[in-house]
């Protein structure tokens, strides 16, 4: 018995590979948008960064 034969008496057909295609798409698509959407819900929180320079790097220039 072929597998293609096996397939269809067991009675699961091999997924066409539009849906197949669309699947993933949709699937990629969906993971960019909840990305997009928990970036713009939950901002990170701003804090302020405090740096003092060296004297030195202020007076060469």
């Amino acid at each position: 018995m072929q597998l293609g034969t096996m397939r269809i008496v067991l009675g699961c057909e091999a997924v066409p590979d539009t849906v197949r295609f669309l699947l993933i798409l949709a699937c990629l698509i969906g993971a960019v948008y909840g990305g997009v959407w928990a970036l713009a819900n939950f901002p990170p929180e701003q804090t302020e960064i405090v740096r003092s320079l060296p004297h030195e790097r202020i007076r060469q220039q």
